[in-house]
């Protein structure tokens, strides 16, 4: 509970020295949802401006200043999570994947799951297979 209050009070902190930050946090979690809710396919910054009503400058200045990172990076790291979730928990081929996930080639999945997750997606297919294959064997 300390640490919750802590934390309770650190965000309080914050928004009140960033006054915007709560002014359009009810915009900012509605983008937030949205993106949340079209991870199997490509966002763009235009349709994040129509959803919310903020200048697309604003937009990435206050969601980055909020969030940690920019709404494409986001986007982009719930794509590529939920990707990962699939090559770990299912038989699908990574081009599936990929296109389910809304990249139009495996070499721009590949590029994107790398730099998000450090190794690419073959060798967390691999891993997993390995995992399987040692669980099937030693139970």
């Amino acid at each position: 509970m300390f640490i919750q209050l802590f934390i309770h009070l650190l965000r309080e902190n914050y928004w009140n020295q960033n006054p915007q930050l709560l002014t359009n946090m009810d915009e900012l979690i509605k983008i937030r949802n949205y993106l949340r809710n079209h991870v199997e396919q490509k966002v763009t910054l235009d349709e994040l401006v129509k959803t919310s009503g903020i200048s697309k400058f604003y937009l990435i200045h206050i969601f980055k200043k909020t969030f940690g990172m920019s709404p494409i990076q986001y986007h982009q790291l719930l794509r590529i999570e939920k990707a990962k979730e699939m090559i770990q928990f299912t038989t699908e081929p990574l081009t599936a994947i990929a296109d389910k996930f809304g990249y139009p080639d495996i070499q721009s999945f590949s590029k994107a799951f790398k730099k998000t997750d450090g190794v690419s997606p073959s060798f967390t297919a691999n891993k997993n297979k390995r995992h399987r294959r040692d669980d099937a064997l030693f139970g």
